[in-house]
């Protein structure tokens, strides 16, 4: 396989969504899919937010209903943010992950889930920091769209741009 070709499949999310109130959780269960793993920053919670909205924990809470295991990866490294918010839900999660390295995402899957990568899929809203990762470990992504995109701090909004220029570089046609 061409290094284009790789590069393009690992930026490629299985489905693309507005938001995670779109997730089908029935197709998920019919693909197999035992476990989810969210991303917290601009795709559960806006960067400024502590604590998530109203809609937010309902929907999280009738995940569980579902039968699903979740978990919670995110590169922010206030500790108290990330596992208060793991709290309310009674789920796992892992902060300073250090996204799109691998090892986290693997750890969190493996560990935290005791799954393998292809029953989990993987939630988030940037291609380098969600979907790279995810696709590298062969597991179901899902890009969805980013709670608040112009209040992204300038790592985020650095990471989204660059992902964003990678995807239509090696989707341009010749």
């Amino acid at each position: 396989m061409a290094i284009r070709e790789k590069v393009e499949q690992l930026l490629t999310p299985d489905e693309q969504l507005s938001s995670i109130y779109e997730l089908n959780l029935g197709y998920l269960q019919k693909k197999g899919i035992k476990g989810l793993v969210f991303d917290v920053e601009n795709t559960l919670l806006a960067p400024w937010e502590k604590n998530p909205s109203i809609k937010c924990v309902d929907w999280l809470k009738s995940i569980q209903g579902y039968g699903f295991k979740v978990c919670l990866l995110s590169n922010d490294r206030n500790v108290e943010r990330v596992t208060a918010f793991a709290k309310l839900f009674n789920v796992p999660a892992m902060h300073s992950a250090l996204k799109p390295f691998t090892w986290s995402l693997s750890k969190a899957i493996a560990e935290m889930l005791v799954l393998k990568p292809a029953e989990v899929a993987v939630i988030g809203d940037t291609l380098l920091t969600d979907i790279l990762p995810g696709n590298w470990l062969s597991a179901h992504t899902i890009l969805v769209d980013p709670i608040a995109e112009h209040q992204d701090p300038m790592f985020d909004w650095l990471t989204r741009r660059t992902g964003k220029a990678l995807a239509k570089v090696i989707t341009r046609k010749r």
